[in-house]
């Protein structure tokens, strides 16, 4: 909830926004898997801050997560979206989300574009994640669309480069 807060604080997010991620939160929260503080768990935060160079409270995130993992039946993706942090769950085993962050996407190879096949519809979430992420050469932001021109020109550039998403509505400070 803090990161949500600060990120409005900052005018990363809209009141409006932040009302609607706080309610979607306490909405979900009965069904979250919560675990206990006891040794096992303490052990587990011993060896994170032990073996990677991570806060406090990120080390508790990730031993939860370690423990969550043997107790749970099926599959979880842990996200996160810090470098450290998430170098450090994927070493421990972990499958991320997102894989790679936009610093790794920068320097990553480029696809040709005949390999490239249709990107999905977003939704609310995935849409609020690239917003927190903010503008990359696959994704740029446009507050108002003031004329035909300038919505074709930002397509176009778009179009010319290795394709990617036009978000109207978005201001260069990441404000919905």
């Amino acid at each position: 909830m803090e990161c949500i807060f600060r990120k409005q604080s900052e005018g990363g997010l809209a009141p409006d926004t932040t009302n609607a991620i706080v309610t979607r939160f306490k909405i979900d929260w009965e069904s979250f898997t919560r675990v206990k503080v006891n040794a096992d768990l303490c052990g587990h935060i011993d060896k994170a801050l032990e073996g990677y160079p991570l806060r406090d409270f990120d080390a508790i995130h990730l031993a939860s997560a370690l423990v969550i993992q043997k107790r749970l039946p099926h599959h979880f993706i842990f996200a996160c979206f810090d470098d450290r942090f998430r170098h450090a769950a994927a070493s421990e085993g972990l499958e991320t989300f997102p894989k790679a962050l936009r610093n790794e996407l920068d320097h990553s190879p480029r696809r040709k574009r005949s390999q490239r096949s249709p990107e999905p519809p977003m939704n609310k979430t995935q849409v609020l994640e690239q917003v927190f992420m903010g503008e990359d050469s696959r994704n740029q932001f446009k507050a108002v669309i003031e004329s035909q021109d300038i919505l074709a020109a930002g397509l176009c550039a778009l179009g010319n480069t290795d394709g990617g998403r036009l978000f109207i509505g978005v201001d260069d400070h990441r404000k919905i």
